[in-house]
């Protein structure tokens, strides 16, 4: 039996198993049953039957989860059940916060010289794009979207794709990469403008801080690319930690041992950053407004990021911060089976 995925584990359950059955023969099998179906040989199909749809009950439940039908699962737990979702979601919420941001920056730096004015117009753009992006990541933490992110690119022809698609476009984490990648660039301009202007200590900080960002994207980009998805029989690339490390430790290998695990920790180490100036800032301008979005931004992509490590932790996977890892006298999650029955 192939082994279940981490990918496969946060879709809520393994791809490719059972979809809860009703117990009812189709219609074409009911039209076709013969006479002699009705004697002694009829009496073992619902036997076999009720073993099978037992088995496959077994085989659910074997999942460690809580189980539990949709109409049963509140709306907070239907959109922020698993730590994948609410990382989506508090990613998008960043970014709406980063735009308000850049909208007050804005209005701050109106009339002001014209790299500050040119920064401000450039930083509102480069929002926007992330907002873009942040939808992306949303809805990529919903069942039907994991399965369809690992089919696109797991299982997926190589030499069916094109280049736009083998690159930049295979799957919904792809793009949204590539948005922040993209967004990152408006500040190359800036930087720019500012060493024109005669600002060149501001203007190289710009462009240094601008391409490790990128660079830090681009390791992500490319573990989510379809070719270095197959790789190592679908675990993944591991480019860097074959370069870097490479040793045996089972423990360092299930955090860091692929390209996007660590990706992962890379964009966590960004945004903890991040969220460490956001709280210096509210500190030393406790009534500005500025301060304070900028804040939102920060501890929700520190948050968001974090989430992403424990979605993708072998200890974690699956599970949730805010409604638990584990159940009484059970191995670890993942928390809710979404659309699953639980049996009795």
């Amino acid at each position: 039996r192939r082994a279940i995925s981490t990918r496969q584990r946060l879709s809520g359950r393994p791809k490719g198993s059972p979809a809860p059955e009703r117990h009812r023969p189709p219609r074409r099998e009911t039209q076709l049953v013969s006479a002699a179906a009705h004697g002694a040989g009829s009496q073992t199909q619902p036997a076999e039957a009720a073993t099978a749809q037992q088995r496959r009950g077994s085989h659910r439940m074997s999942s460690r989860s809580i189980t539990m039908p949709d109409r049963e699962l509140s709306f907070v737990k239907r959109h922020f059940g698993t730590d994948v979702l609410a990382a989506g979601w508090l990613l998008l919420v960043a970014t709406v916060f980063y735009t308000a941001y850049s909208i007050l920056f804005l209005m701050e730096m109106w009339g002001d010289t014209f790299p500050r004015v040119f920064f401000a117009w450039d930083n509102l753009i480069a929002s926007l794009v992330f907002v873009v992006a942040g939808v992306y990541f949303a809805l990529l933490g919903y069942p039907d979207q994991l399965e369809e992110f690992e089919r696109s690119s797991l299982g997926v022809d190589l030499d069916q794709l094109s280049w736009r698609e083998k690159y930049f476009t295979a799957n919904k984490f792809l793009i949204a990469i590539w948005m922040f990648i993209a967004a990152c660039g408006f500040y190359y301009a800036a930087g720019i403008v500012w060493i024109i202007y005669g600002q060149p200590l501001v203007g190289v900080t710009f462009l240094l801080s601008t391409f490790a960002g990128q660079a830090a994207c681009f390791i992500w980009a490319y573990a989510a690319m379809p070719a270095n998805m197959q790789s190592n029989d679908g675990a993944g690339s591991s480019v860097l930690y074959d370069t870097c490390c490479g040793c045996d430790w089972p423990w360092l290998k299930a955090r860091i041992g692929t390209d996007a695990l660590l990706g992962n920790w890379l964009f966590f180490i960004a945004c903890f950053g991040a969220g460490c100036y956001g709280f210096i800032y509210v500190l030393f301008q406790p009534a500005s407004a500025m301060a304070w979005t900028m804040f939102a931004f920060a501890a929700n992509m520190a948050l968001g990021s974090y989430l992403y490590l424990r979605a993708f932790d072998p200890e974690t996977a699956g599970g949730s911060l805010f409604f638990g890892d584990s159940i009484e006298g059970v191995d670890k999650s993942p928390l809710i089976h979404y659309g699953a029955t639980s049996s009795a």
